[in-house]
């Protein structure tokens, strides 16, 4: 990943042969390590190692091929000598031979290019699931953000709407006004504060889901299949645990926001100004009623 990050602040790659910590020019594909161009030379030079084949970092860079190639021969950490080529499927691990006759005994076991063309599906699959919770996250976004503009335009409305009445009345009553402007907008206020703490979780999914893709990604376009299955575990696990997450994206709260006018400006002068309100249009339960009425038997139909 090093390598392919072409930025300018990305991180050197210093040689692993000496302490001089220079920039590496070259990787021994038999040692798996990066030299710098002193060592390099002294690579070409000894009669141990001049046979070995030297890949400069711009072929690395350049043929697409070379990256793979830096992670072929991975030691397994237990049998230093030999080199992973083995997947456990009982054990879901990356193995070597001798952990078959070791630690892996009578285990379900098979080559990692060969179960890696499995895994990867499996983990692709788990991966279209999460971007596909991604578009709905970000529509859910959208709509969230077109219903905090509906509900600041359903604000202004209703202001107006209080503005406009209340012009037609005396002067003593402008303190009443002030008053009913100042609940709508807290009213707003507070379904706007839920609908910003509901954005912001959902931007906070919405960035767990493009870094859990984007390292995925990275992961299937830089490492090879034993790198893949190495981490495969972790990658699942986060995969597994952002698709699951059933995403509120519905707003929380309702915009609607209703002036209430008990009569004309006229009769208004004569009434109590406290019957002014400003509040969220919910039905009263005082108010309502309920009735039933009984049906006339359908031919063939026994419910009444």
């Amino acid at each position: 990943m090093a390598l392919a990050n072409d930025e300018p602040a990305a991180k050197k790659i210093c040689c692993n042969s000496c302490d001089s910590e220079d920039a590496a020019r070259s990787r021994c594909s038999e040692c798996g390590i990066f030299l710098c161009q002193f060592c390099t030379e002294f690579h070409k030079r000894s009669r141990s190692m001049k046979h070995h084949e030297l890949w400069t970092i711009e072929e690395l860079k350049t043929n697409p091929e070379g990256l793979h190639n830096i992670a072929e021969k991975i030691r397994c950490p237990k049998h230093k000598e030999e080199v992973i080529k083995l997947f456990c499927k009982t054990c879901q691990t990356t193995i070597c031979r001798d952990c078959i006759i070791v630690d892996h005994r009578q285990h379900e076991y098979g080559f990692a290019d060969e179960v890696a063309v499995e895994e990867k599906q499996k983990m692709n699959e788990n991966l279209n699931e999460v971007k596909q919770r991604k578009g709905r996250l970000v529509q859910g976004i959208v709509n969230l953000k077109k219903f905090n503009e509906s509900l600041e335009a359903m604000k202004e409305s209703t202001i107006a709407e209080i503005n406009q009445h209340f012009d037609e009345i005396s002067k003593s009553i402008e303190s009443r006004k002030t008053e009913m402007v100042e609940k709508a907008t807290s009213l707003t206020n507070s379904k706007q504060k839920q609908i910003h703490t509901q954005l912001e979780g959902l931007e906070v999914a919405l960035a767990s889901c493009e870094s859990s893709i984007d390292f995925t990604e990275r992961a299937f376009k830089n490492g090879n299949n034993v790198q893949i299955l190495s981490m495969k575990k972790y990658i699942l696990q986060s995969l597994d645990e952002l698709k699951t997450v059933k995403d509120q994206s519905k707003p929380c709260v309702t915009e609607d926001m209703a002036f209430t006018i008990p009569s004309s400006a006229q009769e208004a002068k004569r009434v109590l100004l406290n019957w002014y309100d400003v509040d969220v249009t919910v039905a009263n339960p005082e108010n309502c009623n309920a009735s039933f009425k009984a049906t006339e038997k359908v031919e063939g139909n026994s419910t009444p």
